[in-house]
């Protein structure tokens, strides 16, 4: 990277104090620039080209929307940009998501502030990063499913039938997931009835218990 390049760094977090945190971080760094911040999926989308973001930082999951959409939309709309994740709770279904949605570094809140600055570099540099933290929570996580102790009930799904399952352990009613995922209420029950053949689940109460246990572990 060139010397006077700078980065047009966007960082999307729904707690104040985090995103206040990680932009002073990014202040540090040199090759950056932060030109943005957002507490929500649509207060991202809407700083994309106004902003012409090179680099996504964000929270996983983040509130009233998609964020495996958001990674997917912001790497085809800029290629060669660069993505690094914060997810609240390491899961492998999600960490497997994330990493399959273009990002190309995934910290955890649990890691020592460090971690963030290495998976800054790292994706800056163009490569992919784990933190100590989030790889040892893969693969505990893959350990445990082995031994049948977890289910394995988000990794059968599509992204989108992710992101509707996720609302459904949110609690977020069927209008509430539509909107956030900008697609119709009627597409929202397709995705529950593919999800409900795909679980072997015959009810919305049995789908529901199953949402919020795989969102527990």
């Amino acid at each position: 990277m060139a010397a006077s390049k700078k980065l047009r760094v966007l960082v999307v977090d729904e707690d104040p104090l985090t995103l206040r945190g990680i932009v002073a971080s990014l202040k540090d760094m040199k090759h950056c620039r932060v030109c943005g911040a957002a507490g929500s999926v649509r207060a991202a989308r809407a700083l994309f080209d106004k902003e012409g973001v090179e680099f996504l930082v964000m929270e996983f999951p983040l509130p009233g929307g998609d964020g495996l959409a958001l990674i997917h939309d912001f790497l085809s709309a800029q290629p060669a940009a660069h993505v690094v994740v914060i997810v609240k709770a390491d899961d492998l279904a999600v960490l497997k998501r994330l990493l399959a949605a273009g990002a190309h570094a995934v910290v955890s809140r649990s890691d020592a502030p460090g971690a963030f600055s290495e998976a800054f570099v790292a994706a800056m540099d163009g490569g992919l990063f784990l933190s100590a933290h989030a790889n040892q929570a893969m693969l505990a996580s893959m350990a445990h499913r082995r031994k049948g102790t977890r289910t394995g009930d988000a990794a059968l799904l599509s992204e989108r039938e992710f992101a509707v399952f996720s609302g459904v352990a949110e609690r977020r009613g069927p209008k509430a997931i539509a909107a956030s995922l900008g697609i119709s209420v009627k597409t929202v029950e397709a995705h529950k009835q593919s999800i409900k053949c795909k679980l072997r689940i015959e009810t919305a109460a049995e789908l529901q218990r199953r949402a919020e246990r795989w969102a527990s572990v």
